[in-house]
């Protein structure tokens, strides 16, 4: 996967773990903020794929003041991006950040605390802003699927004593399939060969 200004590996999905740990604790800010970086635990989640927890508010309201006012205690906003760092100093972007919970400071009781909903991870670069993010190119490696498709189009015919074996081979068709989000996948089949002359291999193994 590429980036416009270098390379980068995205995790949007749990279907694969990328490079970043299961549990990344570490310290997180806002782009351009971080005087006002937080400390926060990333973690992996069955609901949502990745949660960040983060302990604070990147921004505290004045509770008296609202409640003064007759004011309801809203909570934050989705946070675009986030950033920060692994415990290798790796570089890590967390796009479109929802809230998932939130409580503010109640002085000498608790401290306020973010509970987040990356929907996609990216590590090895910062962005300043979610438009920054822009995808060149997609691969997807699934398991088995290179197994399957090499073997896709075989048949094989055997005798009525076993022997002898037919081996038949057609290229396959193309097989496509669209995504829940809209997004299509297809996998095209290509073959080369066989070379000519035909040749054989015989080989003898003597076994005492």
């Amino acid at each position: 996967m590429k980036y416009e200004r270098g390379c980068l590996t995205v995790a949007p999905l749990s279907c694969y773990r990328w490079g970043v740990a299961n549990v990344t604790a570490t310290y997180w800010w806002q782009p351009g903020k971080p005087e006002k970086a937080l400390p926060g635990v990333l973690l992996q989640d069955e609901e949502h794929d990745w949660v960040l927890h983060l302990d604070g508010n990147f921004e505290e309201p004045d509770l008296s003041a609202l409640a003064k006012a007759g004011q309801p205690v809203r909570r934050p906003s989705d946070f675009p991006v986030l950033v920060g760092r692994n415990g290798q100093g790796q570089l890590i972007s967390l796009i479109d950040c929802q809230v998932l919970e939130c409580s503010y400071t109640i002085p000498s009781l608790s401290r306020g605390s973010l509970k987040l909903w990356p929907t996609i991870l990216a590590y090895g670069v910062h962005f300043e802003s979610a438009e920054d993010f822009r995808l060149m190119s997609l691969s997807v490696r699934y398991s088995q699927l290179d197994t399957w498709a090499a073997t896709h189009g075989f048949t094989v015919n055997f005798g009525t004593a076993f022997y002898p074996v037919e081996v038949r081979y057609a290229r396959p068709g193309p097989v496509e399939c669209t995504l829940p989000d809209g997004l299509k996948v297809s996998i095209d089949f290509s073959a080369s060969g066989p070379a000519m002359p035909i040749t054989t291999d015989l080989r003898t193994d003597n076994t005492e």
